[in-house]
């Protein structure tokens, strides 16, 4: 939308200019400067006084904290990582988890049903993609190098921190991650 000053990037530059000129020479009186230079008068006041422009400040309706922000992200590398993207589902409670952590009460207001998509539009790396089916012979088929070094893996997180046998548990055969890996949305990094 163009106002009767321009648009936002002309008016912005004409009050960078008039911040300018009122450093540079005698003060003079703001509404003069808002005239000569065609921009708002309480736009430049503000700014002459230490306010930052909407592109500079910080938006006022994230829920999240750099933090939580982070946090995040930490959590889709890491589904990325074990081979189990997270669902949209997992990001909304992963979200509320985090917000929930940081009320007072414990019981944050519910996140809205729009919120994972304007979570991905500020943060184009993640995206939401349509995971497609594995065939259960190509799952079959997976090379031994693979199982060998999740397994090579585990012994070593076992012996670094102190887990005895008796302490694991074998999930063989109890249908854990059936239906994993089906045409279903899943939020990715690039």
């Amino acid at each position: 939308m163009v106002s009767r000053f321009g648009s936002y990037e002309d008016v912005e530059k004409r009050i960078q200019n008039a911040c300018a000129a009122y450093n540079s020479k005698n003060p003079q009186k703001i509404t003069d400067l808002a005239l000569d230079f065609v921009v708002p008068y309480h736009r430049l006041r503000r700014r002459l006084q230490g306010g930052n422009s909407k592109s500079e400040r910080p938006p006022t309706n994230m829920r999240l904290t750099p933090a939580a922000e982070a946090a995040l992200r930490l959590y889709i590398t890491r589904c990325d990582q074990l081979g189990m993207p997270a669902l949209v589902p997992q990001l909304k409670n992963a979200v509320q988890y985090l917000l929930d952590l940081e009320e007072p009460t414990g019981y944050a207001p519910k996140v809205g049903q729009h919120f994972i998509t304007r979570w991905l539009q500020r943060n184009p790396d993640c995206r939401r993609v349509k995971q497609k089916p594995r065939e259960i012979t190509r799952t079959a088929a997976a090379a031994e190098e693979a199982y060998k070094a999740h397994f090579d893996a585990v012994k070593e997180i076992k012996y670094r921190h102190g887990i005895l046998p008796a302490d694991t548990y074998n999930m063989d055969e109890t249908g854990f991650r059936i239906g994993c890996g089906g045409s279903q949305w899943i939020i990715t990094m690039d």
